[in-house]
């Protein structure tokens, strides 16, 4: 049964990628691998962090429930990108890509056994003052839905669609799914 449902809708923003693998400490990036996380490009309509909760009630025969204790909680984040990159469909898919050093035409090949890539995402939403909001999902992974229409009159949009994992640490801290950082302009 689900419990809690906070959907935060960020609107526009930059939504930024990179591999798990590539960071160290990932809840402190340095300047190097900050500069290494990819711009994914152009958002079509906006991006939706969703926390849902589940919770188990426990109830007394006399009092009814007395208490609430969470069981599970997931953490998704979706945004459509209208900027075609092949190379960024690493981040969505288990996936080869080669380029033909004469023609420089690429290929990607998508196997039928896949693992999902681990990614960090990093979401920068540009406030109205001037300050912004980023949210940090340190280790995310994608739903393993792509779906590409190529229509008429509208553009093709990748739909990115992420589920947070806790990071892997003994620490209690190392449990946590994402930090959402809110800055102000300095006058």
């Amino acid at each position: 049964m689900a419990d809690k449902f906070d959907n935060i809708i960020l609107g526009s923003g930059q939504l930024y990628l990179g591999l798990c693998d590539n960071i160290a400490d990932l809840s402190n990036l340095t300047p190097e691998e900050e500069a290494a996380l990819v711009n994914v490009g152009a958002i079509e309509s906006g991006a939706t962090l969703e926390i849902e909760t589940d919770a188990t009630e426990i109830e007394s025969a006399n009092m009814g429930v007395i208490a609430r204790i969470p069981v599970k909680t997931t953490v998704t984040f979706k945004t459509g990108v209208m900027t075609w990159n092949l190379d960024n469909l690493k981040f969505l898919l288990d996936m080869q890509t080669t380029t033909n050093p004469t023609t420089g035409e690429k290929k990607t090949v998508i196997g039928a056994m896949q693992k999902f890539p681990e990614v960090y995402l990093r979401f920068v939403h540009q406030k109205k003052d001037g300050g912004e909001l980023i949210i940090n999902i340190y280790r995310a992974q994608p739903e393993g839905n792509l779906a590409l229409e190529f229509a008429k009159e509208d553009p093709t949009v990748v739909d990115y669609s992420f589920i947070a994992m806790p990071k892997r640490g003994a620490d209690f801290l190392d449990n946590n799914f994402l930090e959402i950082i809110e800055t102000f302009p300095q006058s």
